[in-house]
C-alpha cells in the first residue's frame, strides 16, 4: 500500500460533502519536500481540522482486512473517527474502495 498513491485523484477544488449532502467544508494538503503528509479541511466557519497521512492508511488498511466500519465512531470502537469531518474526509479520500451501507450504517470494502 505504501507505493499506491491515495492522494492522485483528489480534486482539491470540490467541497467535502456529508453523507446527507451538507458541505462540510473544502480540502487542501499538507506538504513535507513535495509529499502529502495530510490533509486539511477548512469549515465553513473557519474552523481548520487536521487529518493525517496514517489515519487515512489505517482506514484503508482495515478495510482491506476485511473490517466493516461504523458510522460516526471512533476507531477504538470500530469506526473511523466520531467527528463527522474528519469521518467525511477519510470517506472522501477513500471513496474508490469504500462503499457507504446506509441501512447497517457501516463503511465496507467495494466489491470489485
Amino acid at each position: 500500500m505504501k507505493n499506491y498513491n491515495l492522494f492522485k485523484d483528489i480534486n482539491f477544488d470540490e467541497g467535502v460533502k456529508s453523507r446527507k449532502g451538507k458541505l462540510i467544508g473544502n480540502l487542501s494538503k499538507k506538504e513535507k519536500n513535495g509529499i502529502i503528509t495530510g490533509l486539511v479541511l477548512t469549515r465553513p466557519n473557519g474552523k481548520l481540522v487536521s487529518i493525517s497521512r496514517k489515519s487515512v492508511e489505517n482506514t484503508l488498511s482495515r478495510l482491506l482486512a476485511g473490517e466493516e466500519l461504523l458510522f460516526q465512531t471512533n476507531a477504538s470502537k470500530g469506526g473511523i473517527s466520531y467527528t463527522v469531518a474528519i469521518e467525511a474526509t477519510i470517506v472522501y479520500v477513500l471513496a474508490p474502495f469504500i462503499e457507504v451501507d446506509e441501512k447497517n450504517r457501516v463503511y465496507k470494502l467495494k466489491q470489485a
